[in-house]
Formats: C-alpha cells, structure tokens, sequence
C-alpha cells in the first residue's frame, strides 16, 4: 500500500470515530429528523425528494431496529467515508497519489462535504456518492481510448447517476456535464449507441419518481417547481451575494480560495490538459450557474451547489500538490482550514450544552429564534416533561385517554413524531396544507385519525412560533388554554415549548391532515 493510500485511510478511520462520538451527543436536527418521517413508511418517491435517504437510515439502524442516534446516521458517516476515499481516488487520477490526499484533505475541511453530506441524515450523502463516482467515470472516459472500456464506462455512468437522481433531483445534471464535456472533447462519443443504452439505463431507474408523481397527483413535481419559481423583478443582487458568501461558509472559504487559485493556475499553466480542465467545468458549473441565477430572483438554499464546490476543490488540491511536491504532508493552509471547520463544529457542540444564554436572544413569546443549537438539544428532556403532563392531566380527568399530539407544520412536526410520538407512543397527527406539512399527509393516512370527540395537545416552540391556526381550533369545540415548558441551559431559559389543549374534535380534517 502506497504512502499516501495509508494516511487516508488513518483519516477516515479518525473522522469516523469523531463523528460517531458526535452521534451521540448530538439528537437529530429538523432536516434529519424529518427525513425520519420518510424511513417510517416506504414509497417509491415522496413529497421533498427520491427514496434513497430512507434507503440509507433504514439500512444502518436495520430498519429502525436501532433508535439511536448514532444507528440513525450510521449509513450517512459510512457513506461520507466512502466519498474521502473517492475524492482522493479521483485526485490520484487527476495527477498524483499527493494530489488525491490534498484533496481528501480540503473535502474533510468543508461542512457541506465533511457533515452535511458525511454526518447529518441528509439525501445529499448518497447525492454526493453517485457525483464523485460519475466524475471518476467520466475521468476514465477522459483517458481511455479502448472502446470495451469506453463502452463499460458509459454504462456505469449510466447506473450511478440513476443513483444520484434517486437521492435528490440535482443529479440529472451529471448528464449535462458528460454532454458539456463531450461536445468539447470526445464528439465522436455521440454515435455510441452504449451512450443512449446508459441514459436510458438512468431513465428506467428514476422511473418510480415519475411513476410515484403520477399516482400522487404530481406533488413532489408541483413542490419542486414551486421552489424555482421566480419571485421577483427584477434581479436582486443581494439575494445573489448573500447566497454565494453563504456557499463559502457552507464549504470552508479557504477551500474555495485555494479551489478558485488552483483553477486560475491550472489554466494559464496547462498543469492539467486541457481535456481534463474541460471535464472539470464541465461537471462544476452547471449546477453552480443555475443555483446563481434562481437566487437572483428567489431565495435558495447554499448546500444546493455543494457537489460543485467539491469538484471545485480538485483544482486546489492539483495546485498545491504541484506547489509542495510531496514534501509537505500537511500543507499549513490546508491544516488550518481543517482547524476552522474542527473548531466550527466543536464550538457548536459545547455552545449546545454549555451556552447559558440563547444564541440569537428574542423576547418571550420567540425565545431562541435563530439560536442553531436549540435544533440538536432538548427534545428527550422535552419529551419526559409532556409525558409527566400527559399523565397528569389524564389522571385528573382534563383530557382524555389517547389524546392526539398535533403540529400545523413540518417542523417541529418532525421532532414530535419522533421524540414524542414514536418513542412513547403517543397518537400523532401533522394538521395543515400540503406545502406545511410536507410528507406527513401521507404517513397521516397510515395511521388512525381524529375522531369526533377526541381531544388533542397542539405543541409548538418559541424558537418557531406559529400559535394553532384559527381553522385548527375552529375544528374542536374548546381551547382549555396553554401550558409553558421552559427548556433550562446552564440555568438559563433557551426555549419555551408551548402546549395547548384543544378538547372534544368537531371534524374537518381529512385523513391525510389536509383541512377539508
């Protein structure tokens, strides 16, 4: 085994370690714990995104066997381990077995491809693991000239990018980079009918999407169009500058420099051919451009672009690999933006427990808006509070037997489900329109509903507080007031978890959660 195969392997196997320390600290964040929701009942599709994610939860916790939370991200460490080895794979190809571990290195550096995509119960982890592995195809294809290997690499690149469209729609566009890269390079590639056999190959994977969408009244297509809709007229730039700081953050603003200064150098150098620069951009910028033009017009969300920016990082780790020439193992600015992200996550995770005043501090009744650490913390303490209330209160005869636990929102529905309702088995139901309770109108119809007479608790929290909908409360016949449950840290109050009896259920809501 080569040198530099050894250290990466040494910094998977300590990345892991740290990150499965970190499971078990840490409880599930909004994200995470909704995509819960879809590992709870088994589809082709769902509202937000393709199956793969519940795929993923349901194989490390053995099919929610495993509860934990360190079982429930499992699949997701494993995975983002995988993709340190492909990145530094791609690297070696690139240009030298150096390059490959600097490139390790800058993606272990960046949050979006060290945590979101390597921690966090999050589609953009198997995403990310059919990029990297089509961008190693493409790289093969880049370099060969045998026909049964070019044949062979089409078909696989086929194969993984139906991988990364069942993970989450954005990994059509692996097609637009192959096509990009093709028209510039490899033209002649265009009359191999091995080329249509693979698209079609991708095609009859991601078919259950359109299939699911077409028993479901469109509602994952309608959702998605709804997010790239233009909102405004005319541009608003900064939307577009805010949205581009965020992505360096998300992806370690040293990374991107380093990335940015490699691309540069690379070009007026010729350090790598042209062909494989070409495959590089070619894989790169479509995403990045079209994320850039949505947030000129609309907010978007800074991960969207993250394979991007990992592709991005390649040039860096070439530009550095021929700077030091395997002389310096672990280049200073490298070690340093390991540093900022190591120090980034260990701040967030004391601040969690260890912060005794809320992060962002809002008055009573939005206490803990905007405070990042209230969405990994409190909800077990959360949960143990409710039941004792829950006993209470069924004991003394105010509410009663198998009162429901209802949310008008996706989060903190997600959370309830999760930590309430499917830990102490309590009735649950997400009440509202489709666009605010997402995938829960349809694992509402798996469970039994409301029934005339029925009481119900409405729980919300200050750092999210929307207060029951008029409709919600128009639905019973009495609102018997509101209970305060303070969330302590360090002795401060952080969060307010409000919770609200509504009794007797007059009807309105359909089974689905969907008001009438």
């Amino acid at each position: 085994m080569e040198r530099f195969q050894k250290k990466v392997l040494y910094l998977i196997a300590g990345v892991i370690f740290c990150k499965l320390l970190l499971s078990v600290l840490l409880e599930l964040g909004n994200d995470e714990v909704y995509y819960l929701a879809y590992a709870q009942q088994w589809q082709w599709n769902y509202f937000d995104h393709p199956p793969l994610v519940a795929w993923v939860i349901n194989l490390g916790s053995l099919n929610l066997l495993l509860r934990q939370e360190l079982f429930l991200r499992l699949g997701f460490i494993g995975i983002g381990g995988l993709n340190t080895w492909l990145i530094f794979t791609i690297g070696r190809k690139l240009y030298n077995a150096y390059a490959g571990w600097i490139a390790a290195l800058l993606f272990t550096a960046s949050v979006y491809a060290g945590m979101i995509s390597g921690f966090m119960i999050m589609p953009d982890a198997p995403l990310l693991l059919g990029w990297l592995l089509a961008l190693s195809l493409a790289l093969d294809l880049c370099g060969n000239t045998d026909r049964n290997r070019q044949r062979r690499s089409l078909l696989l690149f086929g194969l993984v990018c139906g991988l990364a469209v069942m993970s989450k729609l954005s990994g059509v566009l692996l097609w637009a980079g192959l096509g990009i890269y093709l028209l510039g390079n490899r033209s002649s590639l265009f009359k191999e009918p091995v080329l249509y056999l693979s698209l079609l190959l991708t095609l009859g994977i991601t078919l259950p999407i359109t299939w699911w969408n077409m028993n479901n009244g469109g509602g994952g297509t309608g959702y998605h169009a709804g997010r790239i809709t233009l909102e405004h007229v005319p541009v608003r730039v900064d939307r577009f500058l805010r949205e581009v700081l965020a992505e360096m953050g998300y992806n370690n603003p040293v990374c991107c420099v380093l990335g940015i200064l490699g691309a540069v150098y690379c070009r007026r150098t010729g350090l790598l051919c042209r062909q494989r620069q070409w495959l590089l951009y070619s894989f790169m910028l479509p995403l990045m451009l079209l994320v850039w033009f949505f947030s000129l017009f609309r907010d978007v969300l800074p991960h969207w672009t993250g394979p991007s920016y990992v592709t991005l990082f390649l040039f860096g780790a070439v530009y550095l690999a021929r700077r030091y020439e395997a002389v310096t193992v672990w280049p200073r600015v490298v070690r340093w933006a390991n540093v900022l992200t190591a120090v980034a996550v260990l701040l967030i995770t004391v601040a969690s427990f260890l912060l005794p005043v809320a992060f962002s501090p809002k008055p009573v009744p939005k206490t803990g808006t905007g405070d990042l650490m209230l969405d990994f913390t409190g909800w077990k303490t959360f949960a143990a509070g409710f039941d004792s209330l829950y006993r209470k209160d069924q004991a003394q005869g105010v509410m009663l037997p198998s009162a429901f636990v209802l949310s008008d929102y996706w989060f903190p529905a997600a959370h309830l489900n999760w930590y309430l309702a499917a830990a102490r088995h309590y009735p649950f139901m997400a009440v509202g329109t489709l666009n605010e309770i997402h995938q829960f109108a349809w694992l509402n119809r798996q469970r039994p509903g409301l029934k005339t007479g029925s009481d119900a608790y409405y729980v919300t929290v200050s750092n999210y507080d929307r207060g029951p909908s008029g409709r919600l409360v128009e639905s019973f016949k009495k609102n018997a007031g509101t209970v305060v449950l303070p969330q302590i840290r360090m002795g401060r109050v952080v969060r307010y978890f409000y919770i609200t009896r509504l009794r007797y259920y007059k009807g309105g809501i359909g089974a689905n959660g969907i008001p009438n």
